[in-house]
């Protein structure tokens, strides 16, 4: 189509998203592209502000390229999707008296023959201007319908968290600066393994988008990666691509990860074994003394058992400290600290996982994921168990560098 406004043609291209799971193409993301001498390039800076069109003729804008890439669909077998893009203000405002029947794209979806289902509706990043709670009212019409919904650009400025949780989004793509930082800070990495638990708590599907490089592609399987999409894998064309083959082989990459974390997870088993070896052999039963209500430890031989112990304390089964707490300070020394007894610690978040595995299995020690220590600044993992009926001792052990 040719656009009056900026009086050049614009065209739907279609960006492919493979699956790790197969290596196949899932669905294609439809990108604007507009002519130039030089050939087609980026048009997608139409639909901000900046661009200075109205209402009427983004809408007609989106429309043609909707019509244009659900004709393509109709024509190919199977179960290919679309994923398109549409901003959280103009999707509200189609469905601000709830009536479905006002929806372009169900009526385009009917007009073309095309089973919602197939549709993935991006939901941009752009500042949603009503209440998130109107929206979801929005966004359940359509899921009940058939349509599927993504968030884009998680972890900019407005695709967060709340989002999250109210619109309960099928995929959630991710946004490259996230990828990009993960590859030179190790809490990035962190924030990507929680944002993948979050996605897998909610039923939802991690998309990774705009990957260039083997690095970021590494790293988005390190985050949940269930679908990949980027100039790397394929490049958008004008005419969907099922069938075509990645110039990149997503199973290489699969094999090379799994040995990555194959090794990384003997690491973590060697060290486990140590100090599992220690606590049963060297600390067992474990040394404390109980004066009145009061519990103390004797430090000295916990420390001299293993150099990777940092810190060890007692408290009850309702996380309050009974024990002074007792740190290394070097290789040899420790100081010893009354200043948390009584406090409670049940907010730590391995906290009543620890007192679960402790019920499980009593003559065992529970032991946490690892987590940075802002105070010990370095990586902890804690080891727990019940040395005598309610008191649990709590060990935090310096965890091993990964390569």
């Amino acid at each position: 189509m040719i656009l009056p406004a900026i009086n050049t043609e614009i065209a739907p291209f279609f960006q492919p998203i493979l699956s790790v799971e197969d290596e196949k193409i899932f669905a294609h993301e439809v990108l604007a592209r507009k002519r130039t001498p030089d050939g087609w390039s980026s048009a997608g800076y139409l639909f901000s502000a900046e661009a200075g069109l109205s209402d009427t003729e983004l809408g007609d804008l989106e429309e043609t390229l909707w019509k244009t890439a659900l004709n393509k669909l109709k024509l190919i077998s199977g179960t290919s999707k679309l994923f398109l893009n549409i901003s959280p203000n103009r999707l509200y405002r189609e469905l601000e008296n709830e009536r479905i029947d006002s929806f372009r794209l169900l009526r385009l979806c009917r007009e073309y023959g095309i089973d919602p289902n197939r549709i993935i509706l991006e939901v941009t990043e752009e500042e949603f201007s009503g209440s998130l709670d109107s929206l979801r009212i929005a966004v359940d019409l359509l899921r009940a319908y058939g349509f599927k919904i993504a968030l884009d650009d998680l972890g900019s400025e407005a695709s967060g968290i709340e989002r999250v949780g109210l619109l309960r989004p099928d995929f959630l793509k991710m946004d490259l600066r996230l990828i990009r930082a993960s590859s030179r800070s190790p809490s990035v990495r962190k924030v990507l393994e929680h944002i993948r638990d979050l996605a897998f708590s909610i039923g939802a599907s991690v998309l990774y988008e705009g990957l260039e490089t083997q690095e970021e592609l590494y790293f988005a399987l390190e985050g949940g990666a269930r679908f990949l999409q980027g100039f790397l894998l394929l490049k958008p064309g004008p005419e969907l691509s099922d069938g075509k083959e990645p110039s990149l082989s997503i199973k290489e990459m699969v094999k090379f990860f799994h040995k990555k974390k194959m090794e990384a997870l003997k690491q973590e088993l060697n060290f486990e074994r140590k100090i599992r070896l220690t606590l049963t052999e060297l600390l067992n039963p474990f040394p404390i003394l109980k004066i009145a209500n009061r519990y103390m430890i004797d430090a000295y031989t916990v420390f001299q058992s293993s150099k990777e112990i940092h810190r060890v304390y007692i408290t009850d089964s309702k996380g309050t400290q009974l024990s002074p707490y007792y740190m290394r300070t070097g290789e040899d020394s420790f100081r010893e600290s009354s200043h948390g007894i009584g406090k409670n610690w049940s907010y730590l978040p391995y906290f009543y996982k620890q007192l679960r595995d402790s019920m499980r299995k009593p003559e065992d020690w529970g032991m946490s994921d690892r987590y940075f220590d802002s105070d010990a600044v370095k990586d902890l993992i804690v080891f727990s168990k019940e040395v005598e009926s309610g008191a649990y001792v709590f060990l935090d052990v310096t965890a091993p560098r990964l390569y």
